[in-house]
């Protein structure tokens, strides 16, 4: 066993056992409390599932890989070509390849070989830049509804969870799942 994953996991209920221990001492959290704490999860899962303009995005990146690749497409084509004719001519006692036109070939290949890596570096690089535009807005869209959920309906707690082994949340009763709600809010916002 994991004495670090124990070691967070308890770490973790040991600040939020305090979070809300504070929260309870102040006397006008605690009037607003006196029936209870309500508290809501939401399923980060759920919430990428059902978010139309997220899946949206996702998909317009699909298509930009796709082109992205397109492009660099004839590069590996070429490559692939050159070195299928270069095992050819070695493989051809006949071909009359000499020495020095046998290390032209191969570092013509390995030139265009370099080509192709900084090319797709730099798509990745894009395609990454994209990814983390695309992400930053969601993960800001789906705070401020969350937040924005939790005052209209007077929730105390929001805990998130997901279907990952490090989430915090072990085990929720359905009765407490704000997820469509969030879904729901989130797609107004993105009309």
């Amino acid at each position: 066993m994991n004495n670090r994953r124990y070691a967070y996991t308890l770490g973790s209920i040991g600040i939020a056992a305090l979070a809300l221990t504070c929260l309870g001492q102040s006397s006008a959290f605690a009037q607003k409390t006196a029936d209870g704490w309500k508290i809501g999860v939401v399923d980060m899962d759920g919430v990428r599932e059902g978010h139309t303009w997220l899946k949206e995005q996702i998909g317009e990146l699909e298509k930009k890989v796709e082109e992205l690749e397109a492009e660099i497409k004839p590069l590996r084509d070429e490559i692939d070509r050159m070195t299928e004719e270069f095992k050819a001519k070695l493989s051809d006692k006949e071909s009359g390849l000499s020495n020095l036109d046998k290390v032209r070939l191969e570092n013509e290949i390995k030139e265009r070989n370099i080509a192709f890596q900084n090319g797709w570096e730099q798509r990745q690089l894009q395609i990454d830049e994209l990814v983390i535009e695309v992400n930053k807005e969601a993960f800001k869209d789906i705070q401020n509804v969350i937040e924005a959920l939790a005052v209209d309906e007077n929730y105390h707690l929001v805990l998130r969870t997901q279907n990952n082994p490090r989430s915090q949340v072990l085990y929720f009763s359905t009765a407490i799942d704000i997820t469509s709600k969030v879904v729901e809010r989130l797609n107004k916002l993105k009309k």
